[in-house]
């Protein structure tokens, strides 16, 4: 899935878009319920998070193409990806919380098709030193809008 989004930081909004790629097992509840639990890998401009997290999934059941809705809640691995911050910034993940809506469609009976879009909120603490002796520590918020493509096994 592609995100389009960025951080928040000091009131302040930093462009910062990405790729993402999620597994998830789910359990069928019920006809048109699942839950279960999942992982992936989120690849911004300059940070990395592996978030783990547990879903809600939520679908019409008599429809052709039935609407859905997910929620993912957990928490997420982080550091960043590049040279481009001093050996003294490190970064520790935070919450990780997606919610979302879109499309099944069926493609055999045992797979189907899913198109989504999700907001998906990632908080991270940002660690640093000023002049090599005082330790501070930020929040940093990403808040961003994912398009999601994927095959579910029904």
């Amino acid at each position: 899935s592609y995100m389009f989004g960025g951080q928040f930081y000091n009131d302040h909004f930093v462009y910062d878009p990405g790729l993402a790629v999620q597994f998830t097992l789910n359990y069928k509840v019920s006809k048109s319920f699942e839950a279960g639990l999942g992982t992936g890998y989120i690849s911004l401009m300059n940070e990395n998070f592996i978030p783990i997290y547990i879903e809600a999934f939520g679908y019409k059941k008599n429809k052709k193409t039935p609407p859905i809705i997910r929620f993912q809640l957990g928490g997420a691995v982080a550091w960043f990806n590049t040279a481009n911050y001093p050996s003294d910034y490190s970064m520790d993940g935070g919450i990780f919380f997606s919610a979302g809506m879109g499309r099944k469609i069926p493609l055999k009976k045992r797979y189907s098709i899913l198109f989504q879009w999700s907001i998906t909120h990632i908080t991270a603490r940002v660690n640093y030193q000023i002049f090599g002796a005082s330790d501070f520590t930020s929040l940093a918020n990403y808040d961003m809008f994912q398009l999601s493509f994927g095959v579910i096994r029904n």
